[in-house]
């Protein structure tokens, strides 16, 4: 995913570099082709617009309002000029729709409306300039209606890329948090495992305990009673053999209890309830 998304974003910025040099190219050739003394002005002019447009989206400069305004009042200027050097260009106002769509990428709603303000006014007066009434007349509707469509457009282009952002912050987030949760989840398991294996420790201690001392008092009575009442002493010592068996027996049932894991793939619910009913 975000392979894509840096592929499309890559691609956005080379089209953008592209529009550029689509429009600087053909003004070359034309000056140059009518050996017009301002050629080289237009060459570096133009290569110092289509450089500037690389770096800023190369570089990221959208992320910093400072920077975008700094290229844009630097690429107006160099628009300005190529206009003022070649009256006869007029196309290349359309380089204004460039810097149109990436103020209203990189600066918000409202202030890409007033740099798209800025730059119909220049087109309008370049227009009106270069041409005559007529054809300005006709012209100035086909620029303004490119400028509607390229507001619309980034405006729109802008809104997604807002959604799309917030959207991986909130996975981003959702992530961490089912990070945590499992962390948690598996905190809370280990110690209610051992919770559970310290209680039945603690009634290991309990029964086994009294069972012992249930022995040790029998085995007195029987040390007393044997030389007296030797049948008795003997019933007396088999009580104790069965004791002595009985606490064995659940010594080794609780040992293997404590030693047995809880199973994978059961929950923890129904895990400890085996647990218990193990020990039962």
């Amino acid at each position: 995913m975000k392979i894509w998304a840096r592929i499309r974003s890559y691609a956005y910025y080379l089209a953008a570099s592209l529009t550029v040099l689509a429009i600087g190219l053909p003004g070359i050739i034309i000056v140059f082709a009518n050996e017009a003394p301002t050629r080289w002005w237009v060459v570096g002019l133009t290569t110092t617009l289509f450089l500037l447009n690389l770096s800023v989206h190369l570089n990221q400069w959208g992320n910093s309002p400072t920077l975008i305004r700094r290229y844009l009042s630097i690429g107006t200027l160099i628009i300005v000029a190529l206009l003022w050097l070649n009256p006869n260009l007029n196309f290349y106002v359309i380089l204004f729709y460039v810097l149109g769509t990436e103020a209203l990428m990189s600066l918000g709603r409202r202030e890409g409306y007033i740099w798209l303000g800025i730059f119909t006014v220049l087109t309008v007066l370049t227009l009106f300039l270069a041409l005559d009434l007529l054809e300005a007349s006709i012209s100035v509707p086909i620029y303004l209606g490119g400028y509607f469509f390229f507001a619309v457009f980034a405006n729109a282009t802008h809104q997604a890329n807002l959604a799309r952002a917030e959207s991986q912050h909130l996975l981003e987030e959702l992530q961490t948090t089912h990070r945590k949760l499992q962390e948690y989840a598996a905190q809370a398991e280990q110690l209610a495992v051992a919770e559970e294996r310290n209680r039945l420790s603690r009634e290991m201690h309990d029964t086994i305990g009294h069972r012992l001392t249930v022995a040790s008092v029998q085995l007195e009575g029987v040390q007393k009673l044997i030389a007296k009442d030797p049948a008795r002493a003997e019933k007396m010592a088999e009580t104790v053999r069965e004791q002595v068996r009985e606490a064995l027996r659940e010594l080794r049932q609780t040992v293997a209890t404590l030693r047995e894991p809880l199973e994978s793939d059961l929950p923890l619910e129904t895990s400890l309830k085996k647990l218990a009913r193990g020990f039962e």
